[in-house]
């Protein structure tokens, strides 16, 4: 991430507009139509902004859009990096969407992983080696690196002997959300008593964080259970303070959906978030 980082925010001189601009386009791989479409701005804006600044036709980008270029410059890098994994769809079992915003959340799978075991001096034994369940968001990238994946299947329902404990899939505005979210929320979780794996995912341009903790979080609450939460819809607001001059986010109302084992909508009061 240094290398952009350096080129955004260097302390020398700032990239040029049409250079910024430019840069982003080439890092990620589109065209203007579709790097347009990404900032929810007209091509003919973009257009003007890639103007040399001596044109008449010249625009200057806001600074409200200017961070969005620096954020999915930053948020290319990092899924570059493998800090992110790409997600999937699968047409075996329905579709759970969020018609509030009018996305689709990408597919939840069971794993059948193989792990390598190691015997008492920590070499690799094969007679150590074992098999584990776990869940993903992606078909065929294992839900533990550097395990070796024998079976993915996309999940309906959670009902089986091997499912265990809730899952959590969250949806976020950025990687950096997503990360402080999951590393918040296993911390404030974490006990000897439970077992917590988290993953950051991306699909069709949405960030996405799983957490998987293996029991209940409440000692009478029903076993497996999956919730489904938005709330990466935050509108950011400027407020003026004895002359100072920032910026707040304004949680919009969340979107939520609780399914039980079989894979049906329940009402829940349990508390998900502590």
């Amino acid at each position: 991430m240094t290398d952009i980082l350096d080129f955004i925010k260097t302390t020398i001189t700032r990239p040029t507009q049409q250079k910024l601009l430019r840069h982003a386009i080439q890092t990620l791989g589109i065209g203007r139509s579709e790097f347009a479409d990404l900032l929810k701005i007209s091509k003919r804006s973009l257009d003007a902004w890639m103007l040399p600044d001596s044109s008449k036709n010249y625009r200057t980008m806001s600074q409200q859009y200017q961070n969005e270029v620096e954020r999915l410059l930053i948020e290319v890098q990092v899924f570059n990096s493998n800090r992110v994994t790409q997600a999937t769809l699968s047409e075996e079992v329905p579709v759970i969407r969020c018609e509030k915003y009018g996305f689709n959340w990408p597919t939840i799978y069971r794993q059948t992983l193989l792990c390598e075991g190691h015997d008492a001096n920590g070499l690799p034994d094969a007679s150590h080696d074992y098999q584990a369940i776990r869940y993903s968001l992606s078909k065929d990238s294992p839900a533990q690196n550097g395990w070796k994946l024998l079976a993915s299947e996309p999940v309906h329902t959670r009902n089986t002997p091997t499912d265990t404990g809730w899952l959590r899939i969250s949806e976020h505005r950025t990687v950096d959300r997503a990360d402080a979210y999951v590393r918040g929320l296993i911390d404030a979780m974490l006990a000897p008593t439970f077992e917590i794996r988290s993953r950051i995912y991306k699909f069709e341009g949405r960030i996405f964080s799983l957490i998987h903790h293996d029991k209940p979080r409440e000692p009478e609450a029903k076993d497996n259970l999956t919730l489904y939460l938005s709330d990466a819809y935050l509108e950011v607001a400027q407020f003026y303070i004895a002359g100072r001059e920032g910026r707040e986010d304004i949680r919009d109302n969340e979107w939520r959906l609780v399914l039980d084992a079989d894979g049906k909508e329940i009402e829940t009061a349990y508390d998900w978030e502590d």
